[in-house]
Formats: structure tokens, C-alpha cells, sequence
């Protein structure tokens, strides 16, 4: 459900600009840094991602920042998943 409304959030608007600019990855751990931008707002983060020896991923974990952002993420982010429950 949360990665449902993350996509939604974060890259479901065609001009969002939504795109990957750096990954590093480390044995079963990769983070990948994004840019996007959100009601206006410039978003910048990264997905630090752990897959277990089968490939399945056991650790997902996002970071954002800069404040702004973070707000209007947790706003946008607070309102899908409330639609998403009915």
C-alpha cells in the first residue's frame, strides 16, 4: 500500500519529472538518489534497498529532504493511503 502511494506521490504525475540520478550498490544493499518535484516543491531523496539471497527485497526505506518537501510528501502521502483503504 505505501509503495502504491509513493508512486502515486512521488512519480505519478507525467510532469513531476520523477527520475533516478545516482545509484550505488554494495553487496545486498543499493540506494538509488531522485529528484521531483511536488505541488511546486523540489524533492530530493534516496531508496535504500535490501534484498535477501533469494532477491526478494527485505529492507525498503525512503529519506527525503529538503523540509518542505518532507511536509508536502507526509500531506500528499496521509491522503492517498486514506483513500486507498476504502
Amino acid at each position: 500500500m505505501y509503495l502504491m502511494g509513493a508512486t502515486q506521490v512521488l512519480g505519478g504525475d507525467p510532469g513531476s519529472g520523477f527520475h533516478y540520478v545516482k545509484q550505488v550498490v554494495a553487496g545486498d544493499t543499493a540506494v538509488l538518489e531522485f529528484e521531483t518535484t511536488l505541488d511546486g516543491k523540489y524533492v530530493n531523496g534516496v531508496d535504500i534497498i535490501r534484498c535477501d539471497n533469494a532477491g526478494k527485497i527485505v529492507e525498503f526505506r525512503v529519506m527525503l529532504r529538503p523540509l518542505q518537501a518532507i511536509n508536502a510528501v507526509h500531506a500528499a502521502m496521509g491522503a492517498i493511503l486514506e483513500s486507498l483503504k476504502s
